[in-house]
């Protein structure tokens, strides 16, 4: 396998003798020996199959009133990259938005700022995911990766919501209810979640009057990991300033900050960095980025190095 020549390699083999002291049998005057080669793979899934996994992925995107312009066109521009480089047979993509969508004038992601809440998340399900998972690419309607799909023109034409805030929970818990009702009992499940600011709203009454919006969040987190779900979280332009402090009025989340909810969200995160700057030379499921003043910002590599870690698990396997 030679990437020179445009090869695409996703196994590594290493083969080495090794030279072993021997404790006892120097009495008989043999005081080393060779194991002789041993030969080791590292290959993307069990070596032998498929080298990718089976994925249901939904992202939620953020589209409050504080991500507007260059914020924009740089969450659609990394929702893209996730399209364009999954493959439709393996992957299967589901797309929430912060806040409600509804279909109006030919674009499946335009903002509704509609009142009302439910506990059955399936009443609200393309109110919050909008493009639900798509299927195997069998048919090119459910193949995501036509510019024309039904994906790549709500990525391209979603607009910024107005006069809602910010409300995490209900869609993480939508997005739950998507993943167990359509995805595949084979798949990897996951969610990817973008928020610029701390959660300041909720469709739900009795968390509105009593201003727990990180609780709340922490706890729809919390369900969809006890289900098995991977949760990758994505802080952009946050910091540890008044503006970005859990309103809770009590109980674990009063006073915190929003890159401490968005660590805890993640399936795995020691949030050892911080935010602002940006961080995940760890590895794990959280991931932050500080905003530009221009259009440098590029929120694209974040999420493929998200999606990557998702899709590519490596496995190391004796074959000798």
């Amino acid at each position: 396998c030679d990437p020179s020549q445009g090869h695409v390699c996703n196994t590594l083999v290493v083969s080495s003798p090794a030279t072993v002291d021997y404790k006892f049998a120097p009495v008989l005057g043999v005081f080393e020996g060779s194991t002789g080669a041993r030969t080791a793979a590292a290959c993307k899934g069990a070596c032998g199959e498929p080298p990718e996994v089976p994925v249901d992925l939904v992202m939620i995107l953020d589209r409050t009133g504080s991500m507007n312009g260059v914020d924009t066109a740089n969450a659609r521009a990394a929702a893209d990259s996730v399209r364009t480089v999954y493959d439709p047979r393996l992957q299967w993509m589901g797309l929430g938005l912060l806040h409600r969508s509804k279909t109006e004038y030919g674009c499946i992601a335009r903002a509704n700022n509609a009142n009302g809440w439910t506990a059955d998340p399936a009443s609200g399900l393309r109110e919050w995911v909008p493009v639900g998972l798509t299927g195997t690419g069998a048919s090119f309607e459910q193949d995501y990766t036509r510019d024309d799909s039904a994906m790549a023109e709500a990525i391209s034409c979603f607009n910024n919501s107005s006069g809602q805030g910010t409300d995490i929970a209900d869609p993480v818990r939508v997005a739950t209810y998507e993943l167990e009702t359509y995805g595949r009992p084979e798949a990897v499940k996951a969610i990817l979640l973008l928020s610029d600011g701390k959660p300041n709203s909720s469709a739900n009454p009795s968390v509105e009057s009593s201003r727990n919006y990180c609780a709340d969040a922490h706890a729809a987190a919390q369900a969809a990991k006890a289900k098995g779900i991977e949760i990758y979280t994505v802080g952009f332009g946050l910091d540890v300033q008044q503006d970005h402090i859990c309103q809770d009025t009590y109980g674990d989340w009063k006073g915190k900050s929003a890159p401490d909810l968005l660590a805890a969200m993640a399936t795995s995160s020691a949030n050892d960095n911080g935010c602002p700057g940006t961080e995940n030379d760890d590895g794990d499921n959280y991931f932050c980025l500080p905003k530009t003043s221009g259009a440098s910002t590029d929120l694209s590599d974040v999420f493929k190095k998200a999606v990557a870690q998702l899709s590519g698990h490596s496995r190391l396997v004796d074959v000798d």
